[in-house]
């Protein structure tokens, strides 16, 4: 659960992004808006996730913040941004794959029925 609660605060903060983590000027300006887009997307599929347990979500979930990260990483290409801005990417990429860790065994999990069946 810890690993979700890590999508969810991912997800606030891609919202939040625009404003308290704008991308930066060398950045295409659709940056901030797909930034949004995903954020809300994340969150959207996170709570189908807890309501239904589905693994499609979860993993729509993962490819989400596989995207935020290559969008992280592309930080590190730019000669342009802060020190601080770098470190923050870092960070996020650090604890997104820790999140992606701890949410792996609910990819492979099988459905609730089928692992009763199997008890």
């Amino acid at each position: 659960m810890a690993g979700v609660v890590l999508f969810a605060l991912f997800g606030i903060v891609d919202v939040l992004s625009p404003w308290i983590f704008p991308a930066p000027a060398s950045a295409p300006p659709i940056a901030d808006t797909l930034t949004l887009i995903f954020g809300v997307l994340a969150l959207v599929v996170l709570g189908v996730w807890l309501a239904t347990g589905a693994r499609w979500a979860m993993w729509v979930g993962v490819v989400i913040r596989v995207i935020g990260a290559v969008f992280a990483i592309m930080a590190f290409t730019d000669p342009t941004v802060s020190t601080g801005y770098v470190v923050t990417n870092v960070v996020y990429l650090v604890l997104t794959i820790v999140a992606l860790v701890l949410v792996a065994p609910t990819l492979r999990a099988r459905s609730g029925a089928a692992q009763e069946a199997a008890a």
